[in-house]
């Protein structure tokens, strides 16, 4: 979700070490099991990106778990 930040992918059942270096908002997705809403937003500091939150379009499964998430963020 924060601009300009690199994607990664995991291997299946090993674990993944982030570093995140700008403040902001962060999403995460499972992907074979991201169309069931497997995702998780991370903030990192200030959620100074949180305003792009409402261009993402999640699948349709998944929508509602991702406002839930979008929800709870800090204002």
């Amino acid at each position: 979700m924060a601009g300009g930040a690199a994607t990664f992918q995991g291997e299946l059942s090993k674990d993944v070490t982030l570093t995140v270096e700008k403040p902001g908002v962060y999403g995460i997705k499972c992907a074979p099991h991201y169309p069931m809403g497997m995702m998780a937003l991370v903030v990192a500091g200030e959620p100074v990106n949180k305003d792009q939150l409402g261009n993402y379009e999640p699948p349709a499964m998944a929508k509602a778990r991702f406002e839930a998430l979008a929800a709870e963020l800090p204002q």
